[in-house]
C-alpha cells in the first residue's frame, strides 16, 4: 500500500455509480435518498442533537463521580 491507494479507491466508488444504468436496483436506492432526503436530514440532524446532549450528560456524571471519589 502507497499513498495513492486512497484516491484509488475512491474511483470504485465512480465505478459504482457508472453502473446505475446496468443496475436497476442502484437506481431504486437513489430514488429513496432523493424522495426522503428531507426526512433523512432531519433524522440525522436530531440523532447529533441527541448524541451531544446524552455524551453531555455522561461526561457530566462522570466528572460528579471523580469529583466525589477524590473526597
Amino acid at each position: 500500500m502507497d499513498q495513492y491507494d486512497e484516491a484509488l479507491r475512491m474511483l470504485r466508488l465512480l465505478r459504482l455509480l457508472k453502473m446505475d444504468k446496468y443496475i436497476p436496483s442502484i437506481t431504486l436506492i437513489d430514488d429513496v435518498f432523493r424522495n426522503n432526503a428531507i426526512v433523512l436530514t432531519m433524522t440525522g440532524f436530531t440523532a447529533s442533537v441527541f448524541w451531544l446532549i446524552f455524551s453531555t450528560m455522561l461526561w457530566m456524571s462522570e466528572q460528579v463521580a471523580v469529583c466525589c471519589s477524590v473526597l
